[in-house]
């Protein structure tokens, strides 16, 4: 048995960053904030983007070709090789899916203008009364295969009124919550158990460690959102906020961003 399971195991905490990256029960809630004229906010599917950008094949070229040669050096107990394989198609990875935001960022005010939104978010945590979500998925899919319009980020959701948009630091709240120690003494667990598994050569039972470890993982991670969600609420209606979102894609320029980490953290 190699280090793979227990290597997996001591990165649980950067793992939970990246469940933390990606929407988990992060679902848009209604509240009492100033709500003013409708406005429109754009969201998009990015795993379907992905799927219908030149980035999608690249990498499944790129993975094809590193589990090949992982095989070969597996097969040849080269663990050294196995390790500098991963590592070089983990680099190849970063590369792809920098370039495909590269283009998403180029071609978002343009899908912005033809969906007529001066807001786009990946996902939306909390919106307040007079704020809708339109799907800007195909559009922007579209845009991606666009001339470049440097005028559209002036044209896109022109008639809608202003907006503020609050956003926090999602790894930055975790770090405070009591989920963020509560995974730790979690993982620190998980960890001494598949040692004493290695050690006996128990591969069944390290299997079964790591598995328990990923489903407590999930559940602490979900249950961060919840109650994040329920703190978003009264955080935002008292910085007169209309919509939180972790990340803005995009934002007209009468769109105003306000981080309100420090106010959320607080509200925990």
């Amino acid at each position: 048995m190699n280090r793979a399971n227990l290597n997996t195991l001591s990165i649980g905490i950067i793992m939970t960053m990246a469940l933390l990256a990606a929407p988990f029960g992060m679902h848009a809630q209604s509240g009492d904030a100033k709500s003013g004229n409708t406005v429109q906010v754009g969201t998009y599917d990015v795993e379907a983007v992905f799927q219908q950008h030149p980035a999608n094949e690249e990498l499944n070229k790129a993975s094809q070709s590193a589990q090949a040669q992982m095989q070969a050096a597996q097969q040849e107990g080269n663990q050294q090789k196995m390790q500098q394989l991963q590592q070089e198609f983990e680099q190849s990875r970063g590369k792809v899916v920098e370039s495909f935001y590269q283009d998403v960022n180029a071609a978002m005010p343009v899908a912005a203008k033809a969906a007529d939104v001066k807001l786009v978010v990946a996902e939306v945590s909390y919106a307040a009364d007079g704020v809708e979500t339109k799907d800007i998925t195909s559009q922007l899919i579209a845009a991606l295969d666009a001339p470049k319009d440097d005028a559209a980020a002036d044209a896109a959701g022109k008639d809608q009124a202003s907006l503020e948009v609050g956003t926090y630091d999602l790894e930055a709240v975790f770090r405070q919550h009591p989920a963020n120690e509560e995974l730790s003494k979690a993982s620190q667990a998980a960890q001494a158990q598949m040692q004493a598994a290695q050690q006996e050569g128990d591969q069944q039972k390290m299997q079964q460690v790591q598995q328990e470890f990923e489903q407590t993982r999930g559940k602490v991670v979900e249950n961060f959102y919840k109650d994040i969600n329920k703190k978003l609420p009264s955080v935002a209606a008292a910085a007169d906020i209309r919509v939180v979102a972790v990340e803005v894609s995009y934002a007209a320029k009468d769109v105003k961003t306000r981080d309100i980490t420090s106010a959320l953290i607080e509200g925990l």
